[in-house]
């Protein structure tokens, strides 16, 4: 059985190395808080930050989530829980060429059964389907091993290309 994973491990690094510096300050605060007898109210501050911090580390975790293919499907692991999706549960698969970390990149998207498919020029398709892409990079292993499971991609924009 033919396996790939895919899993961008600085990103999740850099989530949980942020997780656990931010949370180690506001612990060290929290201390330094309860030492001078600050008032209950005095702790919203650092609780709030905690929260916010978390959430950060979160959506991180969430854009980088840890994909295995398999001739069955794939399997997704954000945090620590998996799921597995058959290829027929896939709705969409296409190749995005996209702006971030400075440079423009190819990244691999497919799209979950309870997804909005992509339409002609779609602009808002990431925003629409937060939660319900599995994104990755599109390596053309990768690129090869979706289509020989899943079948024709339904888009292609890599490197730029116009939209037929």
């Amino acid at each position: 059985m033919i396996a790939i994973t895919v899993h961008n491990k600085l990103g999740r690094l850099i989530a949980v190395m942020m997780w656990l510096i931010f949370h180690g300050m506001i612990l060290s605060l929290l201390i330094a808080m309860i030492q001078v007898n600050v008032p209950l109210e005095g702790f919203v501050f650092p609780i709030l930050l905690a929260v916010f911090w978390s959430i950060i580390a979160n959506m991180i975790l969430r854009s980088c989530p840890i994909v295995e293919l398999t001739a069955e499907g794939i399997t997704v692991r954000v945090l620590i829980k998996k799921q597995f999706y058959k290829w027929t549960d896939i709705k969409q698969a296409g190749i995005l060429y996209r702006f971030g970390r400075g440079i423009w990149y190819n990244q691999m998207i497919l799209l979950k059964g309870n997804g909005s498919c992509r339409r002609y020029q779609d602009k808002t398709f990431l925003l629409r389907n937060i939660g319900r892409v599995i994104p990755m990079e599109a390596t053309p292993k990768i690129r090869e091993f979706v289509i020989s499971c899943y079948g024709h991609l339904d888009f292609d924009l890599s490197d730029g290309k116009e939209e037929t």
